[in-house]
Protein backbone atom coordinates (compact mmCIF):
# COMPACT_ATOMS: atom_id res chain seq x y z
CA UNK A 1 0.00 0.00 0.00
CA UNK A 2 1.43 3.44 -0.91
CA UNK A 3 2.32 5.78 1.94
CA UNK A 4 -0.36 8.30 0.91
CA UNK A 5 -3.12 5.69 1.07
CA UNK A 6 -2.07 4.41 4.49
CA UNK A 7 -1.78 7.99 5.80
CA UNK A 8 -5.30 8.75 4.61
CA UNK A 9 -6.54 5.52 6.18
CA UNK A 10 -5.18 6.61 9.56
CA UNK A 11 -6.86 10.02 9.24
CA UNK A 12 -10.19 8.39 8.37
CA UNK A 13 -9.89 6.05 11.36
CA UNK A 14 -8.97 8.90 13.74
CA UNK A 15 -11.93 10.98 12.52
CA UNK A 16 -14.20 8.00 13.20
CA UNK A 17 -12.78 7.68 16.72
CA UNK A 18 -13.24 11.41 17.32
CA UNK A 19 -16.91 11.15 16.33
CA UNK A 20 -17.41 8.25 18.75
CA UNK A 21 -15.34 9.50 21.69
CA UNK A 22 -15.46 13.30 21.57
CA UNK A 23 -18.88 13.90 20.02
CA UNK A 24 -20.97 14.52 23.14
CA UNK A 25 -18.35 16.21 25.32
CA UNK A 26 -17.08 19.77 25.54
CA UNK A 27 -13.57 18.65 26.57
CA UNK A 28 -11.99 16.74 23.70
CA UNK A 29 -9.74 13.76 24.46
CA UNK A 30 -8.08 13.13 21.08
CA UNK A 31 -5.56 15.75 19.99
CA UNK A 32 -3.31 15.98 16.94
CA UNK A 33 0.33 16.88 17.60
CA UNK A 34 2.03 18.14 14.46
CA UNK A 35 5.15 16.10 13.75
CA UNK A 36 4.27 13.56 16.46
CA UNK A 37 0.87 12.06 15.73
CA UNK A 38 -2.18 11.70 17.94
CA UNK A 39 -2.47 11.80 21.74
CA UNK A 40 -5.30 11.22 24.18
CA UNK A 41 -5.49 13.51 27.20
CA UNK A 42 -7.89 15.79 29.04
Amino acid sequence: MPLEASTNLLNVYMNSLRRKIDKDFETKLIHTRKGIGFVMKE
